[in-house]
């Protein structure tokens, strides 16, 4: 029986075909799906009209008419955000499959979002390309996951604020990000925010400095000469939101040099769409033990 994955929007897919849109909730209240109806490049351009957005799980309705469709003639596994960002997609997403077909669906917590979750949407086609076992495809997707590196530079900070995700490690260690985001968006700070090996964002460096020359700088700092032996070499993923003032060619030439195939797959799940224009993410995996 052949094998397909599933998504969350959230996992920003290269195909949307067999993807689950998280809900878009706008402040007059219409409700958009994610990815399908509004992208987040919609949403930074209604944010300067004045709207603002929160962003929830997709309904048990939509994982139920998901699963049932793909499980019917193929063993599926679905890349759920994890509980870092949305517990509540995990949690959903989960129950429906044990509802509908345990055997048949297995809901994987990819403990990762957006370039992170292209990343292992990608890996999980290649192992079904190369026909290995249902059982074995979860195994090594579930490994592999926790060898991902993702990384992203976010030049504008104030959009923690408004995502609604002040519960999150970056969130409670850097209550500057929460506290002062407008004032430190006037002062010109820019931040590297990571995901960890439980699928929370949390802050790891500040920088002062010109968008573009920030942005390549921290790619240089994860990737470069001395470091590049940490790496798998056949893959890394880049993307942004808004391309404006970072240059995204300069980064993708860059990092060729050290990989064998870099693949940009632009962010446009809403759930990442706090972050801001030139949010650039960046994701590797380690190598394996």
């Amino acid at each position: 029986m052949k094998t397909i994955v599933t998504t969350d929007s959230g996992m920003d897919p290269t195909d949307i075909t067999y993807m689950v849109s998280g809900q878009v909730n706008r402040n007059d209240g219409q409700t958009f799906k994610d990815v399908r109806e509004i992208t987040s490049k919609e949403v930074l351009e209604q944010m300067k009209e004045g709207y603002s957005f929160k962003t929830s799980a997709p309904s048990l309705a939509d994982y139920e008419e998901l699963f049932k469709k793909t499980s019917e003639e193929h063993n599926v596994i679905h890349l759920s955000m994890g509980e870092g960002l949305s517990r509540a997609s995990l949690n959903s997403a989960s129950l429906t499959a044990n509802d509908i077909n345990p055997q048949k669906i297995q809901v994987i917590d990819a403990k990762n979002g957006a370039t992170g979750g292209t990343f292992l949407y990608l890996y999980v086609k290649h192992l079904i390309k190369e026909k290995l076992p249902f059982n074995e495809i979860v195994l090594k997707v579930k490994k592999i996951r926790d060898y991902l590196k993702t990384a992203f530079f976010v030049p504008d900070p104030s959009g923690f604020k408004r995502s609604g995700r002040d519960s999150s490690e970056l969130c409670i260690k850097e209550k500057a990000l929460i506290i002062g985001s407008k004032a430190l968006s006037l002062a010109g700070m820019k931040f590297r925010v990571d995901f960890n090996q439980d699928g929370n964002l949390y802050a790891r460096q500040t920088m002062m400095g010109k968008a573009n020359l920030k942005a390549i700088q921290m790619i240089k700092d994860i990737v470069n000469e001395d470091t590049i032996h940490l790496y798998d070499n056949r893959l890394a993923v880049i993307g942004t939101i808004l391309e404006n003032k970072v240059n995204m060619k300069d980064i993708e030439n860059y990092l060729k040099q050290f990989f064998k195939t870099v693949v940009r797959q632009d962010i446009n799940a809403v759930v990442a769409a706090y972050g801001s224009a030139d949010l650039v993410g960046l994701s590797l995996c380690r190598k394996l033990d």
